[in-house]
C-alpha cells in the first residue's frame, strides 16, 4: 500500500531515538576507558601529559562545545534520552505537518482529533476492526497538544531518568 508520511515520521523518530540512545552509550564507554587510561579526570578536562594535539584529534570543538554538555546529561540514562529525542522529533514533526487546531477543539494546544488519529493515536476501534496494530506502537509517542507534551517531557526527566539511573547502578 502506499505509505503514510506520519509513518515515515514516526520511523525517523524511533531510529533517531535508537541511535541517540547507542551514541550515548557508546560515548560513556569510550569516557570510562579514558578516565581508567589517565587521560581525563573526573572533571572531563584532559590531562597535562596529553598533548593538545592529541585532544584536538579526538574531540572537536562541535563535539565539545555543544553535545558533550547534551550528552554528560544523559550519560546516566541513555533510554530516557532517545524516547525523549524520539517523542520530540514525533510531536513537533506532527505540529509543523498538522498545525494547531482551535483551543476549543483540542483543550492541550496541538492538533485535531483527525490529524491526532492520522498520526497513530490510540483508537481500539481501528486497532480490532481495520488491523491497525502500529497504533499499539505509536500511541506511545503521541502527545495531544503542547500541554500534554510538557508534561511527559518534565516527568521522563524528573523521574524515569532518576529511575534509569538506579537501575543502572544496580
Amino acid at each position: 500500500g502506499k505509505t503514510r508520511p506520519s509513518a515515515v515520521l514516526f520511523s525517523v523518530a524511533v531510529i533517531g531515538g535508537t541511535l541517540l540512545s547507542i551514541f550515548v552509550v557508546q560515548d560513556t564507554k569510550k569516557r570510562n576507558v579514558e578516565l581508567e587510561e589517565g587521560k581525563i579526570g573526573l572533571n572531563n578536562s584532559y590531562h597535562p601529559s596529553v598533548s593538545p594535539e592529541q585532544v584536538k584529534s579526538e574531540r572537536n570543538l562541535c563535539t565539545s562545545l555543544i553535545l558533550n554538555p547534551i550528552i554528560s546529561r544523559f550519560r546516566p540514562c541513555p533510554v530516557t534520552a532517545g524516547y525523549t529525542f524520539a517523542l520530540t522529533f514525533y510531536f513537533f514533526g506532527m505540529l509543523f505537518a498538522s498545525g494547531f487546531a482551535h483551543p476549543l477543539n483540542n483543550p492541550s494546544l496541538g492538533p485535531t482529533a483527525q490529524n491526532l488519529s492520522t498520526y497513530g493515536i490510540n483508537n481500539p476501534t481501528l486497532i480490532v476492526y481495520q488491523t491497525q496494530l502500529y497504533r499499539l506502537v505509536s500511541s506511545s509517542f503521541v502527545c495531544s497538544g503542547l500541554l500534554t507534551y510538557l508534561m511527559v517531557v518534565f516527568c521522563l526527566y524528573k523521574h524515569t531518568r532518576f529511575i534509569e539511573e538506579r537501575v543502572n547502578n544496580h
